[in-house]
């Protein structure tokens, strides 16, 4: 039995795919539509190698947060096996048709969370949950920003939790200020961010 792990977002498609791109999210073949195993039974360890997990998505859901004429903006929730598909999402970001991704992870029994933004990617092993006794209206994803937000600084890290995409910038003072400070970790996250924004 695996620890699943928590994936969400958006991918951003240009309109002449957005609905095969669905299709494959909305029948549980989102990663074998990225990478085709090369055997119809599949190979694990040709899955973690061109995935980055072994099995296929599950509990994958889809909808459409915002379409114009050229490209459809999709909310993507799924669940993956022990790890986020990050190899498959290298892939994915070759294709022509994609124009944008925006993908978030998280698994509480392994203390693990992630992101991963159009080929630029962090992962943290020290991740903490909510306790089950925190406030249960709180969106699994407004506590991983939270959390994320207090882990590298909120003089650092201006979060927007406007539709569940996280966009941060840094002050330019914070930044100068953890130079200053010796703290280069905090530097590097502060460049890392204007990278970003």
């Amino acid at each position: 039995m695996p620890n699943w792990v928590s994936n969400w977002g958006t991918i951003t498609v240009s309109s002449t795919h957005a609905d095969e791109v669905k299709a494959a999210l909305n029948e549980g073949r989102f990663l074998s539509y990225i990478a085709k195993p090369p055997t119809p039974e599949g190979d694990m360890d040709w899955q973690r190698e061109n995935w980055g997990t072994k099995w296929e998505v599950d509990d994958s859901r889809v909808s459409v947060e915002t379409e114009c004429d050229e490209e459809v903006k999709l909310r993507v929730e799924f669940a993956t096996a022990w790890s986020p598909p990050h190899e498959a999402y290298k892939t994915l970001w070759e294709m022509e048709h994609i124009l944008d991704i925006q993908m978030y992870a998280e698994e509480g029994g392994m203390g693990f969370c992630s992101y991963w933004k159009n080929g630029d990617t962090d992962q943290f092993d020290d991740y903490e949950p909510p306790e089950d006794d925190e406030d249960e209206d709180e969106e699994p994803f407004d506590h991983w920003l939270k959390w994320v937000d207090e882990k590298l600084g909120t003089d650092l890290y201006i979060p927007d939790c406007s539709n569940n995409v996280i966009t941060i910038a840094p002050r330019p003072e914070a930044v100068e200020a953890a130079v200053a400070a010796g703290n280069p970790f905090a530097a590097i996250m502060g460049l890392k961010a204007a990278m970003f924004a």
